[in-house]
């Protein structure tokens, strides 16, 4: 009996335990935690980070936070899911951040500003801000460009846009030294309230939000740019020489201080390679395609660069349609920002050739007709024009018919590089008595052809005439 009772007081005793400290579900604090004085490990909890009962987990980005299991969860998990923030009792979504125990309110914009670290004096330098706002909650509706002296605050706008994005260039009238150049973005939310961000070294002003680091850059003003571009390269598809009616040219400028604005290609029309004709702006077809390049079709078109500098830059796609025959200068022209003009009158000498060559005189060896294993047949050929491209080939045909005509297969003897061509046809095996047509097609540098452009007979006899 005492044993009994003994085990039956262990059991109520063990009840009344579990009951003690029976698990319950965690206490999830309010989503957005203006600062809590410590947590579980004496750590202080900062303001703006999402807070679970004794833990904290996410970063100011707010993506929400909690915990699951009815635990930590190795210190509780961030999601990006909005239905699962609100299943665990969060609110603040992305794009927001908390002002209160329970609240939350939209991010202010930000804004991002790009251009070159480096200005000149007699130049105006060439910058593009651009603003940003979490897509779901507002808009963009304004950007703005500022610089000013970093030795006061002197501020000086010089591009305004009511879209996401503003170029524009600036000139630092100060002289030489240090700038800020900043970009400030103006945002409208879905709830019709207002804010707004500024990348202000010297401070952010009451009612502004900064507009992060990425919104300000320190610029060093140099004295004036004496140096003009410099012509690296030209080249064209097709090569010269060519008979086509379109050309596309393709040139390399080098700028390395205050940066290219402008590159031209041109045409003369002087037939002699002379500088002396009408200069003609090519035009792209379809635009400039290269880096950091836009272009204007308006007439006359320009390929334009936003302040660009490096070893080497290009500007493709300036098309000579209609072309003329002769060979012509074409021309680089090249502007910086400090207006100093690279002009390369000459950067190369094009030549068109759209006409076919000539055949001069045909002639052979035995004469026909004649007892022969081989023929030795010459070709002379000239190309007309005073701007010819010259003779690239000649290539002597076999009719393989027997009665002179063309009505057999073509046989080639062989083939020259230059006038007069002589080639060899190795008459043996051939039928005889027989007469066969001999042909020679005619080749320029251009890609004109002259096919047939002489032909003769020549007659294979059975038997050695002693004549």
């Amino acid at each position: 009996m005492i044993m009994k009772l003994g085990k039956l007081l262990i059991v109520v005793a063990t009840i009344i335990l579990l009951f003690s400290f029976s698990w319950a579900p965690p206490s999830f604090a309010a989503d957005c935690n203006p600062g809590s004085p410590a947590n579980n490990s004496g750590r202080p909890v900062p303001p703006d980070y999402c807070w679970i009962t004794g833990s904290y987990t996410c970063d100011n980005a707010q993506v929400g936070c909690y915990s699951s299991s009815g635990g930590r969860a190795s210190g509780g998990e961030c999601v990006n899911d909005e239905n699962q923030q609100r299943t665990h009792g969060f609110a603040c979504v992305h794009g927001t951040h908390c002002v209160g125990a329970g609240t939350c309110t939209p991010n202010a914009p930000t804004c991002t500003i790009t251009g070159p670290l480096v200005g000149y004096t007699n130049a105006p330098t060439y910058y593009t801000s651009t603003g940003s706002v979490w897509p779901t909650l507002g808009n963009i509706s304004r950007v703005e460009s500022w610089q000013s002296p970093t030795s006061n605050q002197s501020w000086a706008g010089f591009c305004n846009s009511i879209t996401t994005s503003c170029s524009g260039t600036t000139t630092f009238s100060s002289g030489t030294g240090t700038y800020y150049v900043i970009c400030k973005s103006f945002a409208t939310y879905i709830d019709s309230t207002q804010q707004q961000c500024t990348g202000n070294q010297f401070g952010i002003p009451t009612g502004w939000a900064d507009c992060g680091n990425q919104s300000r850059i320190t610029v060093t003003v140099n004295g004036p740019d004496l140096t003009a571009p410099t012509f690296v390269s030209i080249s064209a598809t097709p090569t010269t020489p060519t008979n086509t009616n379109s050309i596309t040219f393709t040139t390399n400028v080098k700028e390395l201080e205050s940066g290219l604005k402008t590159v031209n290609i041109f045409v003369n029309s002087d037939p002699n390679g002379a500088t002396s004709g009408t200069w003609t702006r090519l035009c792209p077809s379809t635009g400039c395609i290269t880096n950091t390049v836009y272009c204007t079709s308006a007439s006359p078109c320009t390929c334009s660069y936003s302040g660009t500098t490096g070893t080497s830059i290009s500007c493709s796609g300036a098309v000579w349609s209609g072309t003329t025959e002769g060979k012509h200068a074409i021309r680089v022209n090249a502007v910086d920002l400090a207006n100093q003009t690279l002009d390369n009158q000459q950067a190369m000498l094009f030549v068109v050739d759209k006409t076919a060559p000539n055949g001069n005189t045909l002639s052979v060896s035995p004469n026909s007709p004649a007892f022969t294993s081989q023929v030795q047949i010459t070709t002379t050929a000239s190309d007309p024009g005073t701007q010819a491209s010259g003779i690239s080939q000649i290539i002597t045909y076999i009719n393989t018919a027997t009665n002179g005509s063309n009505n057999g297969s073509w046989v080639e003897a062989g083939r020259c590089a230059i006038s007069p061509c002589t080639v060899t046809w190795a008459a043996n095996g051939w039928s005889t008595p027989s007469t066969h047509l001999i042909r020679s097609d005619i080749f320029d540098m251009a890609g004109n052809s002259r096919t047939s452009a002489l032909t003769t007979t020549y007659q294979l006899s059975a038997t050695y005439s002693c004549d």
